[in-house]
């Protein structure tokens, strides 16, 4: 702490450098303590498998899907709805620039 002269001086309830040692070191948590190393597959058999990780799994698989058929739909319905519905060429380029840009967000 700085006093009104600026001079730095410590704060009584901290302790000095010379008297912190090892032994007054907190503890890690007992899941750290451990000294055996952990590979992925322990890791993932400690932790198990719930209802939360089956739902996110089934939902990012739809959306992956879901993604992929709106990338394909648009490689072939902007010529084949442009030509039918009279769109110019440049108007379906643009809504699929957008489509891709909003997928990219």
């Amino acid at each position: 702490v700085r006093d009104a002269l600026g001079v730095w001086t410590r704060i009584a309830c901290m302790p000095d450098e010379a008297s912190t040692s090892a032994a007054s070191a907190p503890t890690p948590p007992k899941h750290l303590q451990s000294t055996s190393v952990l590979d992925v597959d322990a890791a993932l058999d400690a932790i198990g498998c719930g209802s939360f990780h089956f739902w996110t799994v089934t939902a990012i698989s739809l959306f992956v899907v879901a993604q992929s058929i709106q990338t394909n739909l648009l490689a072939f319905l902007p010529p084949c709805a442009g030509a039918a519905f009279g769109v110019d060429p440049d108007a379906a380029a643009l809504i699929a620039s957008a489509s891709f840009g909003a997928s990219c967000i």
